[in-house]
């Protein structure tokens, strides 16, 4: 997946430099999302939550192939990871993050608000991570599935649009661990 990014916004970023009037950098911020682990005690569901969230952030670049079309690259990730506290004294650590490459739709609504669509591929990756005595090393699993998101935009000033968008992108999934990566977010998204 780093390879996915590193090889996705230099791209971007080079075209860009050719018209950088077409060019936009954008920032999010999502709430922590709930967790939760579900074991069987004997006949009794248990389910245990998070002791610890991470902060979820976005960061993505993209290039206005006109009013309406833009194609787009971005990096979903977490500030910290999401901690849950195991029997017997173990602890598990989740690291969730995801990258895209989508096309953007743009619907302008009048001059302050616009509406926009995003449809692509993401790669996302988990980290489970269990540490106390003998604990099973890390493990990792990915999946690359399709990216959707829907949101608004409202324009601040010139060059400056503050944005909420609704994000989803598959569910990761691996021996029981399910990482849900669909988020709401709220940023800013900068055009140069």
């Amino acid at each position: 997946m780093k390879k996915f990014v590193c090889l996705a916004l230099p791209m971007l970023a080079a075209s860009a430099l050719a018209h950088a009037e077409d060019f936009y950098l954008g920032a999010n911020l999502s709430s922590a999302t709930r967790g939760n682990i579900q074991s069987v005690d004997g006949a009794t569901k248990v389910e245990q939550g998070q002791s610890k969230k991470g902060l979820p952030y976005g960061l993505y670049a993209g290039y206005a192939l006109s009013k309406d079309w833009a194609v787009e690259a971005g990096y979903r990730g977490e500030a910290g990871a999401a901690t849950f506290k195991l029997p017997q004294n173990y602890q598990m650590k989740m690291h969730t993050n995801a990258a895209y490459l989508a096309a953007r739709g743009n619907w302008a609504l009048n001059e302050d608000w616009t509406l926009f669509g995003k449809i692509g591929i993401a790669r996302g990756e988990a980290k489970a991570e269990i540490s106390g005595k003998n604990s099973p090393p890390a493990e990792k699993f990915s999946r690359t599935g399709a990216y959707l998101s829907v949101g608004a935009a409202y324009q601040v000033a010139k060059g400056v649009a503050l944005d909420v968008q609704l994000e989803h992108t598959d569910k990761l999934k691996r021996d029981g661990l399910v990482a849900n990566m669909d988020r709401i977010a709220l940023g800013v998204k900068l055009d140069f």
